[in-house]
Formats: structure tokens, C-alpha cells, sequence
């Protein structure tokens, strides 16, 4: 048997030593004692996101909507979409209250599921987007909603090292890969959207657009029909449209008229006078206007697009062709006077001639 006096001397060497017990790890712990170990301390970084989003939401869902200007076709669109007569909008407020609320009452776990739903619901509504029309503002609310997620996934690394617990990895989020997929397609639509088509003359917001091509006899009628009433947006069908239009550009500076400019481009021989920037940043537009002709379903040119209602005319207008040579669906009054005009050798306005007709 160990006599007394020895046992009381070993224990004060090892609390003099500090030979203390070693704190007990993370996972030793029970589960209960894990979750507080990870609210004790509020998350103040997500805390702050979830406010800014929820003061986002409730400026888009309120009267000051214009506070916060929003280019694309897809504000307007989304902005009056409502479940059960509810704007998306107090939606998305009520999402970043409940995560505040959770953060500031320390229950990390449960803001984290939370997000995790904003997330997952964020995901169906980028889809939703990518389909008819992506919304900046929405696309703003969705970034706070992924920054919400990525502080309140990363560790408590305060709580850990009180506690012994020793850093974690974290593993990759296939939710948070799904997103951030869905999210850069959204804003490379909106990117495109804003860029539009290109047009050589004329205000790219004009309600009339003619598609053309300088090698084409019918675009040629068209554009001397609508010189100065259109936006004129050039394609590059052959290789020759291609010195054809640098050539357009010159005589557009020096003040002559669209269809003047399409003349001489035509009359015209040699190489353009183009340096490799601009020639590459030509080429790019044209390109891009022969991308969104294929991308609206048309095949043929002159694609001449009006935006409202045209005027309307008597169908006894001598301008006005005989109803036989139009379509049963559309009477002759339907169509404007500078559309009835012969377009040369290809036909009428209604039946363009193919790209590559000579």
C-alpha cells in the first residue's frame, strides 16, 4: 500500500510540472456538447451579408424600386412575377431575416441549413432565368445568398481552438458548384443581352432594324427604301462584304448617306484600310449580328424587324399590291407603304431572296 505522504507529493509535482490531463478532442465530445461548441460565438460575417441582403430585398420589393436601376429585359420581366400575389422579393426579405435572427441567436447549424434552402431555391430560379431572361438585381441577391452560405459553411475556428479542436477540411459543395455554374451562364446571357446587335448607322434602339448584306441585290433595294427611317445592321455572307462594309464605314464618315456608302463600298475594289484591331473587332461584330439573324430563326436577307404597330393604309393605296400576290394571313393593309415596294430581283418584302441568291 502507498503511503499517503507519498501520493500527496507526486500530486504536487505534476500540478507544479503543469502535466494537466490533455483537453478532451472534438469528436470525443458528445453530440449535443459538439452544436454548442459551435454556437458560441455569433457569425458576424454572415450576420452582415443576411442584413445587406435583406435590405437589398426589401428596396426591390417596396415602392424604391428605382433606387436601384436594373438594365435587361429581365428586371421587368421578374419584377412582377408573385406567388399567391407575393412579389419574389419579400420572399427573398423573409430568407435573409430568418438567417440574421438565427446568426444573432448564435444557432450556427440551423442559419447554415437555412442557407443551404436559399441556395437550393436560388438554383431553380437561375435556371428559371437562363430560360427567358436573366435579372441583374436578382443575380445581385443570388451573390449574397452564396456569400451567406460560404461564411457560415467555412468552421468556427475560435470555438476550435478554445476547445482543442483542430482545424477541418471542407469538403467541395455540390451545391455550391451547381450554383456558381447557373450563375456565370446567367451573367454571360446578360452580358450578351446588353451587348445587342452592332448597326453601321442608325440608333441601335430604333423600332426599325434592317439586317443586310452589301453582296445582296434585295438589301441593296431595302437599304435605299429606308435610308435615314432605320437602324441598319450589316452581316458578312460572303468574304468580299467583309472589305465592302470597312469601306461602307469610310463613306458614312465623310457624310454621305447609308445607301450612298453601300454604292461606292460596292463600286469599290482593294483590301480595307484596317488595322489587325479593327479588323478583328469588325469581324467580331459581324460576327456576332449573323449570331443573333440564326439565333431569331431567320435564314434569308433583308431582315427587316419592326417594333409596334405600323401605319396602316386604304387597301385601294396604289402602293398597296394586289391582294392575290399576298399571303391569305396577312391583308394588304397590314403592311406599311415602304414595305409593299419591290425589293429587285429577289421579290417582295414578304418573300425575301435567299442570302446567296445573286
Amino acid at each position: 500500500m502507498v503511503p499517503f505522504r507519498r501520493v500527496m507529493i507526486s500530486a504536487m509535482v505534476t500540478v507544479r510540472e503543469g502535466n494537466t490531463a490533455p483537453p478532451a478532442r472534438h469528436d470525443d465530445l458528445p453530440k449535443r456538447t459538439r452544436m454548442a461548441l459551435q454556437t458560441t460565438r455569433i457569425p458576424w460575417g454572415a450576420f452582415f451579408l443576411a442584413l445587406l441582403g435583406g435590405i437589398f430585398c426589401g428596396l426591390e420589393a417596396g415602392p424604391w424600386q428605382e433606387l436601384l436601376p436594373c438594365p435587361g429585359s429581365g428586371c421587368r420581366l421578374f419584377r412582377d412575377v408573385a406567388i399567391q400575389g407575393i412579389s419574389l422579393w419579400w420572399f427573398g426579405l423573409a430568407g435573409f431575416a430568418a438567417i440574421a435572427l438565427l446568426c444573432l441567436w448564435r444557432l450556427r447549424p440551423q442559419a447554415y441549413f437555412a442557407a443551404a434552402v436559399g441556395l437550393f431555391l436560388d438554383i431553380l430560379l437561375l435556371v428559371l432565368m437562363f430560360f427567358t431572361a436573366p435579372c441583374i438585381s436578382c443575380l445581385g441577391a443570388a451573390l449574397l445568398f452564396a456569400l451567406v452560405f460560404l461564411c457560415l459553411r467555412r468552421p468556427d475556428t475560435g470555438s476550435a481552438a478554445r476547445y482543442g479542436q483542430e482545424r477541418q477540411r471542407l469538403n467541395p459543395s455540390i451545391l455550391f458548384f451547381v450554383w456558381l455554374v447557373l450563375f456565370l451562364a446567367n451573367i454571360g446571357a446578360a452580358a450578351n443581352e446588353k451587348l445587342g446587335a452592332w448597326a453601321i448607322a442608325g440608333n441601335e434602339d430604333s423600332p426599325r432594324r434592317v439586317y443586310f448584306s452589301p453582296s445582296c441585290p434585295a438589301c441593296r433595294e431595302a437599304v435605299r427604301h429606308l435610308d435615314g427611317q432605320a437602324a441598319f445592321i450589316p452581316l458578312l455572307e460572303q468574304e468580299g462584304d467583309f472589305d465592302a462594309i470597312a469601306r461602307m464605314q469610310v463613306g458614312l464618315k465623310a457624310g454621305g448617306s447609308v445607301f450612298e456608302a453601300l454604292e461606292q463600298a460596292n463600286t469599290g475594289s482593294g483590301k480595307a484600310d484596317l488595322s489587325l484591331i479593327e479588323a478583328t473587332l469588325l469581324r467580331i461584330r459581324l460576327l456576332r449580328n449573323k449570331g443573333i439573324v440564326m439565333g431569331l430563326g431567320f435564314e434569308q436577307i433583308p431582315l427587316i424587324m419592326i417594333n409596334g404597330m405600323p401605319r396602316l393604309e386604304s387597301p385601294s393605296s396604289s402602293q398597296t399590291p394586289p391582294a392575290a400576290s399576298l399571303p391569305a394571313a396577312l391583308p394588304p393593309a397590314a403592311l406599311p407603304p415602304e414595305l409593299n415596294l419591290p425589293l429587285g430581283q429577289c421579290g417582295n418584302a414578304i418573300a425575301p431572296c435567299d442570302a446567296a441568291a445573286p
